[in-house]
């Protein structure tokens, strides 16, 4: 649930976005699914390897 009222910039990248967040709130849950959970850190980590694998 996003219960912020803070704007999102026009010019921001969603990968930006995203590390912010990892920053901010590493260990909490970012993704929450019937069979899984992952933290930011997870997912900031997931992001990384998949950047590198489509480069």
């Amino acid at each position: 649930m996003n219960a912020t009222d803070k704007p999102i910039p026009e010019t921001a990248l969603l990968h930006t976005l995203v590390f912010e967040q990892v920053s901010l709130r590493l260990e909490q849950m970012a993704v929450i699914t019937s069979d899984r959970t992952l933290t930011y850190l997870e997912v900031g980590d997931r992001a990384i390897n998949l950047a590198h694998h489509l480069q």
